[in-house]
């Protein structure tokens, strides 16, 4: 668990996780979620 003595540290924090992760890990979840919304609205509420 991390401590962070200002939200600069926290902001800075994000931001190194965010710009360290692949290109590949958006498009990935993208494909997931496109996935998912088109698998739940053909069933129409019957899930």
């Amino acid at each position: 668990k991390e401590k962070f003595d200002s939200n600069i540290e926290i902001i800075d924090k994000t931001n190194a996780y965010f710009e360290g992760l692949k290109k590949s890990y958006y498009r990935d979840d993208i494909k997931k979620l496109e996935y998912h919304w088109n698998k739940y609205t053909e069933l129409k509420g019957n899930y």
